[in-house]
């Protein structure tokens, strides 16, 4: 029996592996912060401090002073504090107040104020000021109220938005040590690699700055994945990009909505994610493939999948990069679906993908015309490839917007 070599990993392979990895989890950091901060939280409580009050919001009010009309009510100056002990800001705060059914409001600052049946509505100024209470500080506010009778506030209720970073977490702050030191490997062992982590690592850096703006953070994230994935192979340079953009556009004219186009975006960009884990020599080969390296290159689906498993925010994300080579007959692999059971997205990416491919300059192959990567669509149209996908890429070929991909003129 004849003994096969294992494939050893390289140390920028393993290095690339390690940083997809700590950037797909500081993505979730992110991703986690944002839909956290979109939670409104609510309180109740007596208007009297607490003592062991340490790490939430609360509300004290005070009488300044206070005076009895001719008519036997009662007229006070009430004035509020609002803290913010929480290690969060706090936004689009509302308090409520419960008060006698019978009083009125004189006047107020500091705030817009409603009364209601037996309740008062505090909510920010109009002018803006005092909209979110900053960690460890505190806002005030008033009123002058009318009550029937002589009357202290003592039942409060509040609700509002903490705001979340993902920056706040010593997790984070790990991953992004880790990230950095991981990196020096390959620059020490690449020079295009250099180039690439150093942009990275600024990217990243400005990322942690701007970590309000988690969009940014996913969007730069899911780009350096399909970088790491592109450098692998000097022959296909920015492919991870052109496949995501023609994936985009076949969304778009199956009438997919705009953040669904958006989506098919990321997916086309993640399709190869597991080539990270082939070997070089295999990748970059410009003989014919052996039977077992055929077998070892058609595990980059599974790679990918693995990888992506744990991406939850995005779905579908994980059958791009398991599906992208199953094709509409059942040949394909790795697990033969066909038709319709192939995921609609994976579909798209295949052809995508597979025209890609024939246009561009391989180690293997020389690039074909357009006219014959348009003709090998057609002739695999039903066997290969899903047929109405091949008719929107043939509308894009015979409209110009395909060459504008091959060409450079669209890359974003």
């Amino acid at each position: 029996m004849k003994k096969v070599r294992a494939c050893k990993l390289s140390a920028v392979q393993i290095c690339s592996v390690i940083v997809a990895g700590i950037v797909i989890c500081m993505v979730s950091l992110a991703v986690s912060a944002e839909v956290k901060s979109k939670k409104i939280v609510h309180y109740e409580q007596d208007t009297v401090p607490v003592r062991g009050i340490s790490s939430i919001p609360y509300i004290t009010y005070s009488i300044s002073k206070s005076w009895t009309e001719a008519d036997g009510s009662t007229g006070a100056e009430y004035d509020g504090v609002f803290r913010n002990n929480s290690k969060h800001a706090l936004t689009d705060w509302r308090i409520k107040i419960s008060v006698p059914e019978k009083s009125r409001i004189d006047s107020s600052w500091n705030g817009q104020y409603t009364k209601e049946s037996n309740f008062i509505t505090v909510l920010p100024p109009v002018e803006g000021f005092n909209a979110s209470v900053p960690s460890g500080q505190k806002i005030t506010f008033g009123m002058v109220m009318y009550t029937p009778e002589k009357f202290t506030i003592t039942k409060t209720s509040f609700s509002g938005r903490f705001i979340y970073s993902s920056s706040d977490t010593i997790l984070f702050r790990i991953l992004l040590a880790a990230c950095i030191i991981v990196c020096f490997p390959i620059i020490f062992l690449s020079v295009t690699g250099t180039i690439r982590q150093r942009r990275i690592n600024r990217e990243i850096e400005q990322s942690r700055k701007r970590n309000e703006e988690n969009s940014i953070i996913i969007d730069q994230a899911l780009r350096t994945i399909a970088n790491f994935v592109d450098v692998r192979d000097k022959n296909t340079k920015g492919h991870s990009v052109r496949v995501a953009l023609y994936s985009r556009e076949i969304a778009r004219r199956l009438g997919f909505p705009a953040q669904k186009q958006h989506e098919m975006y990321y997916l086309g960009l993640m399709h190869d994610a597991g080539k990270i884990g082939i070997p070089d020599e295999i990748l970059n080969k410009t003989a014919p493939l052996t039977q077992e390296e055929r077998k070892i290159i058609e595990k980059h689906t599974q790679l990918g999948a693995n990888m992506l498993k744990d991406f939850t925010s995005m779905p579908g994300i994980r059958d791009i990069a398991l599906y992208h080579h199953e094709r509409y007959d059942g040949t394909g692999y790795p697990d033969h679906l066909s038709g319709a059971a192939i995921p609609l997205a994976a579909r798209i990416v295949c052809v995508a993908d597979s025209f890609d491919a024939m246009t561009s300059d391989r180690c293997y192959h020389g690039k074909s015309t357009v006219e014959q990567a348009e003709a090998e669509l057609i002739g695999n149209s039903g066997i290969q490839f899903d047929p109405e996908i091949v008719a929107i890429m043939v509308k894009m070929i015979h409209d110009g917007f395909a060459e504008k991909i091959i060409s450079g003129e669209k890359n974003d």
